[in-house]
């Protein structure tokens, strides 16, 4: 289990309520295998908990999940992985290569490559990373880190197509 894995998902039509719009963030604690739907945490932008939304905010990962929920309104669903397999291929020189299916449709999706800044816990690195990602691609490695994928769906994060 890893802890420092996180999702978000826009909630949908948020942007119009009051202090919106929201995403909903994984528990800090939470590993894949124990998210459930009534253990998602409702946050703003400025990562504040909507109620009755109870839990620990994992501040990296709401200040850079909350940079692509307002900068993309194509964004819906951000997985960010800090799994064995995705970070080897952060540490690499080389980055993705088109080696399998997988990676291929993971390139022709668009990848971006940001470098390393250490734990986000400063708003600071959010313009930094949203130009890195650009307006398209779906797949940012992020050098010697770890991979996010952007997706309309949270389905749809963890698959190339």
């Amino acid at each position: 289990m890893n802890i420092f894995n996180h999702i978000t998902l826009k909630v949908k039509a948020s942007e119009l309520l009051p202090n919106g719009p929201h995403f909903l963030l994984n528990s800090y604690g939470e590993g894949f295998d124990e998210i459930t739907a009534s253990s998602l945490l409702k946050v703003t932008l400025d990562g504040t908990q909507v109620p009755p939304s109870q839990g620990r905010v994992f501040k990296p990962g709401y200040v850079l999940h909350s940079a692509l929920h307002e900068g993309r309104e194509d964004v819906h669903a951000i997985w960010h992985c800090h799994q064995l397999e995705s970070t080897a291929i952060c540490q690499t020189t080389t980055g993705l290569l088109p080696l399998s299916q997988e990676a291929t449709f993971a390139l022709a999706k668009g990848v971006a490559y940001h470098p390393y800044e250490g734990s986000v816990n400063s708003v600071d690195e959010q313009p930094r990373f949203l130009q890195s990602l650009g307006p398209t691609n779906k797949v940012r490695v992020s050098h010697k880190f770890v991979l996010f994928a952007i997706r309309y769906t949270i389905v749809y994060s963890s698959y190339p197509n």
